[in-house]
């Protein structure tokens, strides 16, 4: 990406606005997370920033996330290890959280199998470059995503893994 950076800037271009944005392989949806953060809001679980107001659900969510996705490591669906995980731990939720958690499985009710998650719940981009320029009313005409260079090389060990 730098050295497309480099070449680009050495040409004389007028009227002409390149962005190089970087960005990872895989990020949260920010349309699927925003529907879950305006739940927990709405259901005063969260702050506007975000941050549980009490201990007891924040902990609630981290074990139900954690059995969840060791549900899913062993080869259930979406659906299914949140089903398995809301009654391990349907006794432990009070109003509020069994209605969030309800929306959650409503909201994989459509992810049959663990590749069903592409494009729904996961994207590949920058959530928070998508999130700003949402709010800035930006227009995105399109992305380029880089990351394939390497792949597409080739040459042995041109991509280095961190």
């Amino acid at each position: 990406m730098l050295e497309v950076a480099r070449i680009l800037a050495r040409q004389k271009m007028d009227n002409f606005c390149l962005r190089f944005v970087s960005f990872t392989q895989e990020e949260t949806h920010p349309i699927f997370y925003s529907r879950l953060f305006k739940k927990r809001l709405e259901l005063g679980l969260v702050d506007k920033k975000d941050r549980y107001l009490r201990f007891h659900t924040q902990q609630l969510v981290k074990n139900f996330l954690k059995q969840f996705w060791r549900l899913i490591s062993t080869g259930r669906s979406y659906i299914e290890g949140a089903k398995l995980t809301f009654e391990i731990f349907k006794d432990d939720l009070d109003e509020r959280e069994q209605a969030y958690f309800s929306y959650l499985l409503e909201l994989l009710q459509e992810l049959k199998d663990p590749t069903d998650w592409i494009g729904r719940t996961a994207l590949v981009g920058s959530t928070k470059y998508v999130e700003k320029a949402m709010k800035e009313k930006r227009d995105i005409l399109g992305v380029i995503n880089l990351e394939t260079i390497g792949y597409a090389s080739s040459r042995k060990h041109s991509q280095l893994i961190p």
